[in-house]
């Protein structure tokens, strides 16, 4: 399995898309069979970016996150730009009314910053908070474990007074599993989008996570135990660490009839 981190050294794409806590078995099922397995080297956020934050400081990255925990971990990277999509792009999604980022605010603050031409020649990288909770696709579910984010954050503020915590919730491990692939159908609609955006003006994309996530499996990866959600500091199982690799490839849409007949003037 290559790894992660040497794979951003050596490839350097243009743009980076962030699936947070993306399984890579996941992700090959819903998304793309023609991703690569690759090792991430953390099994959390924050230090992911700890062992990312070199490379994206020294290419002067311009950094688009819905995850608040972003900028408690970059809060002293002055060589980055960082646009906190959460702090004023949050909402209330699905009939449970969970707080949250929708993938398609995030692809449409950074086509603005794109549209006034601040992303020209800049390494890009978008953070999505999907496939991670909350859990606002087409199967909802109140279990999250984004339980702090950072200082001020109304939208972490607003989840604790509507979300089941890991430790005290009788989950439903089906319900959680359709509700995180969900979540990932969501999310890769507007993953997609985006990297054919970037892809069309030839720029390099890849799409990858930060690290997986654990839906019934044990904190270990011991074939007997109590099954686990989330990405706690104390679990360890292996699959926290295997993320996705993809290397977007840009398919133009080849034009129907109606489209040249439309562009003729025969609607």
């Amino acid at each position: 399995m290559r790894d992660q981190i040497e794979l951003l050294t050596t490839e350097s794409p243009d743009v980076l898309i962030v699936l947070d806590a993306c399984r890579a078995d996941a992700f090959r099922g819903v998304c793309s069979a023609r991703a690569e397995t690759v090792r991430s080297p953390a099994r959390r956020t924050d230090r992911w970016l700890h062992q990312l934050g070199p490379l994206l400081r020294r290419r002067r990255a311009v950094y688009f996150t819905a995850n608040p925990l972003v900028k408690s971990c970059t809060g002293r990277w002055r060589e980055i730009t960082r646009v906190d999509v959460w702090e004023t792009h949050w909402g209330r999604f699905s009939e449970l009314q969970l707080p949250s980022v929708h993938p398609l605010v995030v692809n449409g603050v950074v086509g603005a910053w794109r549209d006034l031409g601040k992303l020209a020649d800049r390494p890009v990288v978008v953070h999505y908070l999907q496939p991670h909770s909350p859990f606002i696709g087409a199967v909802p579910y109140a279990l999250t474990y984004l339980r702090w984010g950072c200082k001020g954050c109304r939208m972490t503020q607003e989840l604790c007074k509507v979300s089941l915590w890991p430790n005290t919730a009788e989950i439903d491990w089906e319900l959680l599993r359709r509700a995180y692939r969900a979540n990932l159908e969501l999310v890769w609609d507007a993953a997609r989008r985006l990297a054919d955006s970037f892809a069309a003006a030839g720029r390099r994309v890849v799409i990858t996570s930060d690290h997986g996530e654990l839906l019934g499996e044990t904190k270990d990866g011991a074939p007997e135990g109590e099954p686990r959600f989330g990405h706690q500091p104390a679990y360890a199982n292996p699959l926290l660490h295997e993320v996705p690799w993809l290397v977007w490839e840009y398919a133009p849409k080849q034009p129907t009839t109606t489209d040249k007949l439309e562009a003729l003037g025969y609607a």
